[in-house]
């Protein structure tokens, strides 16, 4: 506002000086032509040399005002060229400004995101707690059912060849299945929950980073004969479809369950199972 105020003003000052100059001019010139007139035919010439000064000065003047111009006109132009700076230098601010409000927005949609994430998967959990606390088997309940289940087996499985080993794997779903069946179809949920997640828009680098934080909170709410009966039964083919979802390791614990199984079950019957790829794993972020 001061900028265009003081151009307004400097305006107003040069129209002055302008018309004043112009109206000088005129003065002179009318001045000289009606004097010229009334003088005799042979002094008009002596008359007219006289202004020769005044001819000379005039030329000078108007070179001056020429000179005043462009003087005038570099002065608007430096002056444009600061008006536009700071427009620029405003325009940046203001991206600044929204680039920043952008991140926050972003960074606020991503934690919205990632908190009815986990509001779901802690609610799955919870079923899953729920439903392993209602298993029953033989003389044991709830958690304590896996051991028991793998018990039954170790001392009744029908020879280490390789088809008694998948002979054992078979019996150990069927005869399980009327109790085991909502609990694995429940757990697999879990995981497909977890592997269909969109973490990259929850603020994690891949979706690798994601699915290893969630599963190793899931791993730890399981016991080592937890996770071997549930690779167990992977092994049946009416459990085919839960194959698909990738377990990542946590790295000690699935070696505490690989050595629990060996010890259980014997290293050929472990072997079988397909757990987790322990040394090509890094642990969860």
């Amino acid at each position: 506002m001061e900028t265009e105020e003081g151009a307004r003003v400097a305006n107003r000052s040069h129209e002055f000086w302008a018309k004043t100059a112009i109206f000088i001019v005129l003065a002179c010139w009318v001045i000289t032509a009606v004097v010229g007139f009334f003088l005799p035919g042979d002094q008009r010439g002596t008359f007219g040399d006289q202004f020769g000064a005044v001819n000379a000065l005039f030329s000078g003047l108007a070179l001056a005002g020429l000179v005043y111009g462009i003087l005038q006109q570099q002065a608007a132009l430096k002056m444009a060229r600061a008006e536009l700076n700071l427009a620029r230098e405003d325009a940046r601010k203001t991206k600044e400004m929204l680039d920043e409000q952008t991140k926050a927005l972003d960074e606020q949609n991503q934690a919205n995101r990632r908190q009815a994430f986990e509001t779901h998967f802690f609610e799955l959990l919870k079923t899953h707690r729920e439903i392993r606390e209602d298993l029953r088997h033989s003389n044991s309940s709830g958690k304590k059912i896996f051991a028991s289940v793998i018990a039954d087996f170790t001392n009744n499985r029908s020879s280490k060849t390789r088809a008694g080993i998948d002979n054992t794997i078979e019996n150990i779903y069927l005869f399980n299945r009327g109790i085991l069946s909502t609990y694995l179809w429940q757990l697999g949920s879990v995981y497909e929950f977890l592997d269909s997640a969109d973490y990259v828009n929850m603020g994690y680098s891949d979706k690798m980073q994601g699915v290893a934080k969630y599963q190793s909170i899931l791993h730890t709410q399981m016991e080592e004969e937890e996770h071997i009966v549930w690779y167990v039964c992977l092994k049946n083919e009416n459990l085919k479809e839960l194959r698909k979802y990738q377990i990542i390791s946590d790295g000690p614990r699935f070696a505490s369950i690989k050595q629990i199984a060996i010890s259980r079950l014997g290293k050929e019957f472990a072997d079988s199972l397909d757990l987790p790829d322990l040394e090509n794993q890094s642990e969860p972020a």
